[in-house]
């Protein structure tokens, strides 16, 4: 298994006064793809269960890319539970969700509430 980090580096410009504010540098740990699914989201909530560590060959995936087709309009939400406030995540930008590893807290469902029809890619890394 490889391993491997995706990497987060920014500066902000144009602050009041001039200034400028830097944002990172983060580094997010990942390890090789490990389970890649195609879902078709129907209009309203979608439940999703992440595979599991015993379907990984014992591994535990470190998070999931929640990949929107290009140019999709459809809004997604991204909940713990139906019941969840939940925040919505841009639908045309991969959205990198990290799990807790450390504790370690699996989740056992994600929600992906969508407007309407749409069909994205999740990678489990």
């Amino acid at each position: 298994m490889s391993f491997g980090a995706f990497y987060i580096n920014g500066l902000q410009t144009g602050l009041p006064g001039g200034n400028q504010q830097s944002l990172g540098p983060f580094a997010i740990p990942f390890a090789d793809v490990q389970a890649v699914y195609q879902e078709v989201l129907g209009s309203g909530a979608n439940y999703i269960t992440p595979p599991q560590p015993a379907d990984l060959s014992g591994n535990m995936a470190n998070g999931v890319w929640i990949i929107p087709p290009d140019g999709n309009t459809v809004t997604l939400l991204l909940q713990g539970a139906p019941t969840d406030t939940g925040f919505y995540i841009n639908p045309q930008t991969p959205t990198y969700l990290p799990f807790d590893t450390v504790t370690p807290n699996y989740p056992a469902q994600i929600v992906l509430t969508a407007s309407g029809a749409v069909t994205i890619v999740l990678q489990f890394v």
